[in-house]
């Protein structure tokens, strides 16, 4: 019986170049290929795109954020989205290139150590295979119709990427477990009262 591994950045690369009629390379490190080049930064142009809606496996929940020496909150490089939880009524941070800066006061210096959903941008090895599958199918569509591949294929990866968006959704459901009945304000307010 084979062992099948998770999709490797090679392979979805690959998936790519084919998607638009180009030979496939051995490695990604390959200098001078013009369309590899290209298509590693759509790989991670997309990468970025569809992380940064969030999902289970890349957003943390009460993450602390905390303040150095002189006051200030800076981010990772690796930080996609902050929102600050609702309890820090004093402030209202919102990022500006990798500090955070409270709009309510007009500063970026903080008096308190802040908690936070962080959404965070991992790399690939990181990601779950149907995150994997679905960057490189999105990826290989927008690569295609980059090198003006013909309408044929463009349709076909799209088809694909479908399947695959699906396929990352059922996954964001089962990691999520995300309930409608406590997880939405509406329905809570119904159930649990409303506040006065």
């Amino acid at each position: 019986m084979t062992t099948t591994a998770l999709l490797s950045e090679l392979e979805a690369l690959n998936i790519m170049l084919q998607a638009a009629d180009e030979a496939p390379v051995q490695t990604a490190q390959q200098a001078g290929h013009l369309p590899l080049s290209i298509a590693k930064g759509i790989l991670n142009d997309v990468s970025r795109t569809v992380q940064s809606k969030g999902y289970a496996f890349n957003m943390e929940y009460d993450f602390p954020l905390f303040r150095d020496v002189n006051g200030r909150i800076t981010l990772s490089a690796n930080c996609l989205n902050v929102d600050v939880n609702d309890e820090f009524t004093s402030v209202a941070p919102i990022t500006r290139g990798l500090q955070l800066y409270d709009r309510k006061n007009h500063t970026d210096i903080f008096s308190i150590d802040l908690k936070a959903t962080v959404t965070f941008l991992l790399g690939w090895d990181s990601l779950p295979q149907a995150a994997r599958n679905y960057i490189a199918i999105r990826a290989a569509r927008s690569f295609a119709v980059r090198m003006q591949t013909g309408d044929l294929t463009v349709r076909a990866t799209q088809a694909e990427e479908d399947s695959a968006l699906m396929a990352l959704d059922a996954l964001e459901a089962d990691q999520a477990d995300a309930n409608f009945l406590t997880d939405s304000w509406s329905c809570s307010q119904v159930l649990y009262g409303r506040e006065t």
